[in-house]
């Protein structure tokens, strides 16, 4: 804001626009100055809606080349392949055997991975690991060790196909084995 000192009624007549001229009106001037305000305006609003109007194309553009790129990689939720030897991969399969071996009381043998023959991911409410994987039987105890992986094989041959989903919460640092489907391999 700007203050407009009190002038006398006389000086609200002069006709000099002038502000800075020795006996100039500067409440004329500012006036004046305001007239010309509404088309600058009007073009300023044009302006302005000539960016948002831009700026919204552009997002709209990029919103849809996300949707093709998301297309391509699966929609979110749906599980994706994943190379078997990734890290997380064989951590996951290491997890799985290890409950596992714990939990299988068919068998007094432990297992150890033979090889992760299928692996994908999904995120959900945290990530599910969805792995299919060859195990062997080994010589070592399951109440001896819950790894197997030390161990070498059993020689009576056995074999196991499963089926194991993974589901690790990482910021509650938390991984469990949610299923676990096995059958013989003859």
């Amino acid at each position: 804001m700007f203050s407009v000192p009190v002038q006398s009624q006389k000086d609200f007549s002069d006709p000099n626009p002038n502000p800075y001229s020795r006996g100039g009106n500067q409440l004329a001037f500012a006036l004046k100055s305001c007239r010309s305000l509404p088309a600058r305006t009007h073009s300023s609003v044009n302006q302005q809606t000539g960016n948002r109007m831009s700026v919204w194309f552009w997002i709209s553009v990029c919103a849809s080349l996300c949707r093709v790129v998301t297309a391509q990689h699966g929609m979110t939720g749906q599980p994706r392949e994943v190379p078997v030897n990734g890290t997380e991969v064989v951590a996951a399969a290491r997890f799985a055997v290890v409950e596992f071996n714990r939990d299988n009381a068919e068998d007094q043998f432990a297992y150890k991975i033979l090889n992760i023959t299928s692996a994908k991911i999904q995120v959900v409410a945290g990530i599910n690991l969805i792995l299919e994987v060859r195990l062997g039987r080994t010589a070592c105890k399951s109440s001896d060790t819950s790894d197997g992986e030390a161990c070498g094989f059993n020689s009576e041959h056995k074999e196991l196909w499963c089926h194991f989903v993974v589901t690790e919460i990482p910021w509650e640092d938390s991984r469990v084995l949610t299923q676990k489907r096995c059958h013989p391999h003859n």
